[in-house]
């Protein structure tokens, strides 16, 4: 899309990605830690007839919650077209509106597959193959050279289309069947609200940089923030992978190995994500402009202070990370939602203060101050509930190295005076062997040894 648009229609197209993706995840109503959550406690309890009502009892909520989310969508879409300032931007709200109708549903069985331990059907259909399917609509759009409204019906049509391809996998596996006269999983509905009230906020932290961004910005400035974005929010996908079986498995490793195991699982999760994450994020800190001119163009280098901030932010993430899925087993997940509340409030604040002066970077810094908030407060409750150390059990001695080394390197590119494909080559490499041997760190010495 950057290659084939304006920046300033980039942008009108990523505010309208970033309304329907928040709104459609919203109304999802935080089915996908919530069910997740309950059929794996369900089945670890040997009670799998009930875990079968429960998922089917998360896809009617979503379904219903997603209807009536895109229905929303389309009125303000009709009410923008009317307005001079915002006609423009109504059209391509209007076309993207049905993308909610299939995040919300979407949103519930990702939760249902985590619950009955399915690893492989979310990045292959839901990610992977509605991924597959956005390009090639877009790509079709732009070769017809279709414009702003083509392109955007393109990504409508993926999208959609990945959602309900999940679902029908779900449905095919028999995670949602009715059990006799059995069909509705009360204790699911009526614990909904603190999964709900996370996931509002959840998806607010996602979007609302490009949301506030829009009202306060021009849309060419969205347009640069958006392809820093999206290459961050690439990262965030890499970044949350291993959250769709690691809820289940804590949940499994406190009913049958305790704390013990528990911590176990913590550590090596969030070690194995960082250590895919770093060599990405190094670049991001160290030399971003050769992120962004080979993938969208010179004209998109104003964007190169914004992605070494989201890196900074997203680094932040990665050392503060799974806290919340880690409370959430434990069953806190009110306290959680209180931590979401006030970093929300935090970032928000610095982004209303930080966005007129200084733009599309002012956005980025206020999303590294949610993260920041967050992160820090995430890592007191998790140290009183379950007593994990962020000095020990979150920096690991491996991950310590891996930093340490990616950092001597760039500060030699810096005394060299190396800049570009040099500094780059130097701080990828230096970050790609930490990364080596923090994998390696996970194994046994005896394993290797046999």
């Amino acid at each position: 899309m950057a290659r084939a648009l304006t920046p300033a229609e980039l942008g009108l197209i990523l505010l309208g990605v970033a309304l329907v993706s928040g709104v459609g995840g919203a109304a999802s109503l935080g089915l996908a830690a919530a069910a997740g959550r309950r059929a794996a406690d369900l089945r670890a309890k040997g009670r799998t007839a009930e875990a079968h009502i429960s998922g089917r009892s998360a896809l009617v909520i979503g379904a219903a919650s997603g209807g009536a989310a895109a229905a929303a969508l389309l009125v303000a879409a009709a009410a923008l077209a009317f307005l001079p300032a915002a006609g423009r931007f109504g059209g391509v709200l209007g076309i993207l509106a049905p993308v909610a109708l299939g995040l919300a549903p979407g949103f519930a069985m990702v939760g249902v597959a985590r619950g009955f331990g399915d690893y492989v059907g979310r990045p292959l259909i839901r990610d992977g193959g509605g991924g597959l399917l956005r390009l090639a609509a877009i790509g079709v759009a732009v070769m017809m050279q279709g414009g702003l409204r083509w392109i955007a019906f393109g990504f409508m049509i993926g999208s959609v289309a990945g959602e309900f391809g999940f679902i029908a996998y779900g449905v095919l596996r028999g995670w949602v069947r009715r059990q006799g006269e059995h069909a509705w999983d009360r204790d699911l509905w009526q614990g909904l609200r603190p999964y709900a009230v996370m996931e509002l906020l959840s998806q607010l932290t996602q979007w609302v940089d490009m949301l506030i961004l829009g009202v306060l910005g021009a849309p060419a400035v969205v347009g640069y923030y958006g392809v820093a974005r999206s290459f961050s929010r690439a990262l965030e996908i890499v970044h949350i992978s291993a959250g769709h079986n690691f809820l289940p498995a804590a949940t499994a490793a406190l009913h049958h190995g305790g704390r013990d195991e528990f911590v176990r699982v913590y550590v090596r999760t969030r070690t194995f994500i960082f250590a895919l994450l770093w060599p990405f994020l190094a670049l991001c800190l160290a030399a971003p402009a050769t992120v962004i001119r080979p993938l969208f163009g010179e004209v998109y280098l104003p964007a190169t202070p914004v992605l070494r901030l989201l890196g900074v932010a997203l680094a932040v993430q990665a050392v503060f990370g799974y806290k919340d899925l880690a409370l959430i087993a434990l069953g806190r997940a009110s306290l959680t939602a209180g931590v979401s509340v006030r970093s929300f409030g935090a970032g928000l604040l610095a982004m209303v203060l930080l966005i007129p002066p200084f733009g599309a970077t002012g956005a980025a810094a206020g999303v590294l101050v949610m993260a920041v908030v967050r992160g820090a407060a995430l890592a007191h409750l998790l140290w009183r509930e379950a007593a994990i150390r962020p000095w020990i059990e979150d920096l690991p001695r491996a991950v310590l190295w891996a930093v340490t080394l990616t950092g001597g390197a760039w500060v030699l590119t810096l005394l060299a005076g190396a800049t570009g494909v040099v500094a780059a080559a130097w701080v990828a490499g230096a970050a790609l062997v930490g990364s080596f041997f923090v994998l390696i760190s996970l194994f046994p010495v005896r394993r290797w040894a046999a």
